[in-house]
This record gives C-alpha cells, structure tokens and sequence, in this order.
C-alpha cells in the first residue's frame, strides 16, 4: 500500500537529519583527530628538544669533568720591546772624610748627604764614612737593613745582580780615632767589618795605606740593594782623607744592578 504523505515526509526529514548529524560528527571526529595532531606534534617537538637538551648538558658535563682536560693558564706576554729596565745610573761622589772625631752620612737612596742629629736611631742614612772606615745602617750601627758583601769582581759594571746571601752586619770594634801624635790612639766603635776598601799601616815614615779594588754590595736602610767600589783616597793637593767612590742603586727593590 501507499504511504502516507506525512510518514513520507517525515521519513525524509528523518534521514536528512541523520545525514547532518553524521556530517556533523565527522567534522567533530575530524577537528579532534587534528587538535590531538597538534598536540602530539607539540608534544613530539617538546620531546626532542628536550632529548636534544639533556643530549648538550650531558655532553658539556663529560668535557668538564674529564680529568684529561686540564685548564692552562695562559703564559705571560712578551715584555714589549723598549719597555725593559734602564741600565742603572753611576754616580762618582768626593765625601770629604778628613776628621778623625766625626762621621759623615750620606743617603744612597736620595742621593746626597745628609745630616743625621741621632744616627743610631734614624732611617735617613744608608752609609758613613770616617776616614777610611765605612758604617751601613744595620746591626750594630743602625736601625735599617743595612749589611753588606764584599765581591771577587773588581769592574762596576760587570755586577749585575746582587747576591741573594752572604751580607754582613756592622759590628763594633776598634777604628782609629787621633793621629795628632804620630801615634794612632783607637775607640770601640761600629763599622763594618766587611766593606773594608783600604788597610792601614803606621810606619816611621808616616800612615800608609792599600786600597782594594773589589766591588762591594751593600743593602740600604730600607733594603735596597747598591753595588760600590771605592777609587780614591786622596784629594786634588794628595791629602788623605777624602774618598772617591761610585755606585749604583736598584730603586725597585730588586737584585737587579745591571
């Protein structure tokens, strides 16, 4: 038999609506699939990242902990050319040491003489002179650094380098004091006993005297390092008691007396 029209349309408009709501649920199966995509592609790139990151920090980890690889500090630059120490500068000094009662001082470091009210006591000297006898202020005659060395080398400018051991403090003993008479009458005084440049003899014919021409290293009141020698014991006219000496001193502190 026949249908009637209103199960008919009923029936299309039934199967319309199936048609839509399965088009409807594939898009929406369609869309998920995609957005689960999406996910798992982020989720895949966040995965390699992430094994690509810990794949470096591991790596970076080994180096740094490899015992083999040691850390060298890098060495010094070559001094630049021109930059090197100056040669030492040597100065020849005339120290008038005539008097037999007095001592004359003299500052190596500031280069000139100096007056000094209490000399045992004071850092404003570096050496003395008294005749032929030669103080450093240290040991018994100083509160500095003073000491000295008496060197084999008798050519000033082939010392280049002070010694690093060996010095000798002053001490006291006898130094003559008066000669008036013809007859040295002596004093316990400090001196060196190493910086000893010129022996004395008295004869019937008069003192007479023997100069050394060895270099001598000395040490100043603060520690730095001279070398000297001594040339002359006598002024223009031939008398006695004025001495020639030369030295150089290394300002810087080091053994450095080139």
């Amino acid at each position: 038999g026949s249908i009637p029209s209103g199960v008919w349309i009923g029936k299309l408009f039934y199967k319309k609506d199936i048609y839509h709501i399965l088009k409807i649920k594939s898009l929406f199966f369609f869309v998920l699939n995609l957005n689960k995509f999406k996910l798992r592609l982020k989720s895949n790139k966040f995965y390699i990242m992430k094994k690509i990151g810990l794949a470096l920090f591991s790596e970076l980890f080994l180096v740094a902990c490899d015992p083999d690889d040691t850390i060298t500090p890098e060495p010094n630059p070559d001094p630049t050319p021109g930059q090197t120490d100056e040669p030492l500068e040597i100065k020849t000094i005339k120290t008038d040491a005539k008097d037999f009662a007095t001592w004359t001082y003299y500052s190596i470091e500031k280069g000139g003489p100096v007056e000094v009210a209490n000399p045992g006591n004071s850092l404003d000297w570096d050496i003395a002179f008294h005749r032929y006898d030669i103080r450093l202020n240290g040991g018994k005659s100083g509160v500095g650094k003073g000491e000295g060395i008496k060197l084999e080398e008798t050519e000033l400018d082939k010392v280049i380098e002070a010694p690093a051991e060996g010095y000798v403090k002053d001490e006291d003993g006898d130094i003559v004091v008066d000669y008036t008479t013809g007859n040295p009458r002596t004093a316990v005084q400090p001196y060196s006993k190493e910086v000893v440049w010129l022996d004395f003899m008295a004869t019937g014919a008069g003192p007479s005297y023997t100069r050394h021409n060895n270099v001598f290293v000395i040490k100043t009141a603060n520690g730095k390092y001279a070398k000297i020698k001594f040339l002359n014991y006598y002024d223009d006219r031939g008398k006695a008691g004025t001495v020639t000496w030369q030295y150089a001193i290394q300002q810087k502190g080091t053994r450095n007396l080139k």
